[in-house]
């Protein structure tokens, strides 16, 4: 129960509602109470599953509130991505942080993999399809992550020197390397084949030394069968790829496209971009107004410290007299 429990709270925080993650944070000690649980209940293949899952659920919840302009399906656009880079502190804590989602995600895959050999499970039988269904949204995830954490580690290496950033390529080029052992390992299991395209991944990590090294990166594409190619749109076996007598119906049909659908179009991709931007400084006002108060405190509590020394010592100066 608690393995489904876990796995129908990530498929929300996924695709959900987009309050889903900030409205569950507020249970996230139940999920760390459920996590102590299991750490120290081994009578199940499942414990250290469960005690993985919750620690990802957590921390996964703990991202979201950090950084709420990032949805829980962690679909950007190519504008929202360039935004998050501008700030270059952000960008800074922001790969660390997805570095750290990574290195959850790829725990939580391995102790399951170990757990299938333990077990020796079968991909084909419904425990080991129980097992591994969670596996579909960390593959999903995981390949997000990975793409996010290329482009915004190579911006940072155009304004920071190399130095500073030797730590996130250290990180870096251990999560490529277990991502594609990840990868691999997956596409040979019969039960991801007709659920989810998994992507590959090049044979040596990015150089980030070398900038031209991001013009030829592609971007992994990990989608589920279900909702067809990466574009949404997924072609039957026995349709046809090429209808030459309706050619000249695609064009006039493209010549009579209203302009107005393609300014409605353009409208709401900058009305999405100024909603993120709105969220962006609206966390950003939070987390300075969260700052101040905690400065305030602090404040208040220095003056009570220091008006109980004064009244203290004014007390010892009427005894002296």
């Amino acid at each position: 129960m608690t393995w489904k429990f876990c796995h129908l709270l990530h498929k929300l925080i996924r695709d959900g509602h987009r309050r889903v993650p900030e409205e569950s944070h507020r249970f996230i000690s139940r999920i760390k109470q459920l996590g102590q649980f299991w750490k120290h209940l081994n009578t199940s293949g499942y414990g250290i599953c469960n005690e993985t899952y919750s620690k990802l659920l957590v921390e996964r919840l703990e991202f979201h509130r950090k950084y709420p302009v990032m949805p829980g399906s962690l679909v950007l656009t190519e504008s929202q991505i360039k935004t998050l880079e501008s700030d270059l502190d952000n960008a800074f804590e922001m790969t660390i942080d997805m570095l750290d989602q990574m290195d959850n995600l790829l725990s939580l895959q391995s102790k399951v993999y170990d757990a299938m050999e333990c077990l020796r499970w079968s991909s084909l039988v419904p425990q080991g399809q129980c097992l591994l269904a969670p596996l579909i949204l960390v593959i999903l995830d995981t390949s997000k992550f990975y793409d996010y954490l290329v482009k915004m580690i190579f911006k940072l290496h155009g304004q920071v020197p190399p130095d500073a950033l030797e730590g996130h390529r250290t990180r870096f080029r251990e999560v490529f390397r277990r991502t594609k052992k990840f990868y691999e390992e997956s596409s040979n299991l019969q039960y991801f084949k007709y659920l989810v395209s998994i992507p590959t991944l090049p044979s040596a990590a990015p150089n980030f030394l070398q900038a031209s090294d991001l013009e030829s990166y592609q971007t992994p594409h990990a989608y589920l069968h279900s909702e067809g190619s990466e574009d949404g749109q997924s072609v039957a076996a026995d349709e046809v790829l090429l209808d030459l007598s309706a050619e000249e119906q695609v064009q006039q049909h493209s010549h009579s496209q209203d302009p107005r659908d393609e300014q409605i179009i353009a409208l709401t991709h900058d009305l999405e971009d100024e909603r993120f931007a709105k969220e962006r400084l609206i966390a950003e006002a939070r987390s300075r107004i969260e700052q101040y108060e905690n400065r305030l405190a602090q404040m208040q509590s220095e003056y009570e410290h220091v008006r109980r020394e004064a009244d203290e010592a004014h007390d010892e100066s009427e005894c002296l007299r």
